[in-house]
């Protein structure tokens, strides 16, 4: 799992940086800012996820990490709104199956 984080929040970056164009993702110039989004907020999960993108951060200048997160039900009512208006955070996890190829088929998300 740790893996996966760190894979994504590696790519993430990257694209956030070659980025030329205006976007919520690019702050000043050389600095990274990177929305993610999970279902964890609550213990043991939280503390989990605050604890590696602090570890992340600090091995990457210049990368910030914008949390946001929300109970399961919340959660996926919450990423089809975001889907609909456009304003999906950078990472963010979704369940398999029909769930994910509705996300996917509206081709506004991607996947790792």
């Amino acid at each position: 799992m740790l893996s996966f984080l760190l894979a994504g929040f590696t790519a993430a970056s990257l694209l956030a940086g070659c980025n030329s164009s205006d976007s919520s993702s690019a702050s000043k110039e050389g600095e990274v800012v990177i929305d993610f989004f999970h279902r964890w907020p609550n213990e043991p999960r939280k503390s989990f996820y605050d604890e590696k993108i602090k570890e992340f951060e600090e091995s990457h200048p210049g990368v910030t990490i914008n949390v946001d997160s929300v109970l399961n039900d919340s959660y996926k009512e919450k990423v089809r709104v975001l889907v609909s208006n456009d304003g999906l955070p950078d990472i963010f996890s979704s369940w398999s199956d029909s769930f994910a190829e509705n996300l996917v088929s509206s081709g506004k998300v991607g996947w790792l």
